[in-house]
């Protein structure tokens, strides 16, 4: 910086240190300081909780499954960790370490939902295949019942085993 421009920018700065401090848009002291910081860890946490929520959200609609059903068992284990420089989403193990793939590359979001959907008592949290029993495969037996109908209270109650199996159809 040139000298003869250096008193200008230092009785500018100064104007507007002065004036900020009387307009208490600064902090004037440890305590304010302090309050700050607090402040803005809270505001981090808060937008980690919200990219957090979001990641679930899309990775759970992306799958086709149940948010209410399937948000609770996808939120306990997430963190979000620097990786390679970059703020990512990773599920955590029991003990808190990245849970990767064999191959060392950290599971994501996509994979812990096809891995949920594999799971028996999981796969009812997912949009069912070809509009049969929740997570019951297209293959299989195929019925030759008429379809019955959601609001037939009665029907539901008598053939509950063979909608669960995909044996019986539900309509609308």
């Amino acid at each position: 910086m040139p000298e003869e421009t250096k008193p200008e920018i230092e009785t500018f700065l100064s104007d507007v240190l002065e004036e900020f401090t009387a307009n208490g848009d600064i902090p004037a002291g440890d305590d304010d300081i302090a309050a700050l910081d607090q402040e803005k860890d809270r505001s981090i946490r808060q937008q980690e909780a919200m990219i957090l929520t979001h990641a679930v959200k899309e990775a759970i609609r992306d799958a086709g499954g149940n948010y209410v059903l399937l948000e609770p068992h996808m939120s306990k284990n997430l963190a979000l960790r620097n990786v390679a420089g970059v703020q990512t989403v990773v599920l955590l193990d029991a003990s808190g370490e990245v849970r990767a793939k064999e191959d060392g590359t950290p599971i994501t979001l996509a994979d812990r939902m096809a891995e949920m959907k594999s799971q028996p008592d999981m796969a009812a949290a997912f949009v069912p295949l070809g509009g049969r029993g929740a997570g019951v495969s297209r293959s299989g037996y195929v019925s030759h019942q008429q379809p019955i109908r959601a609001h037939d209270q009665e029907g539901l109650n008598a053939h509950i085993e063979d909608i669960a199996t995909g044996r019986v159809r539900v309509t609308l």
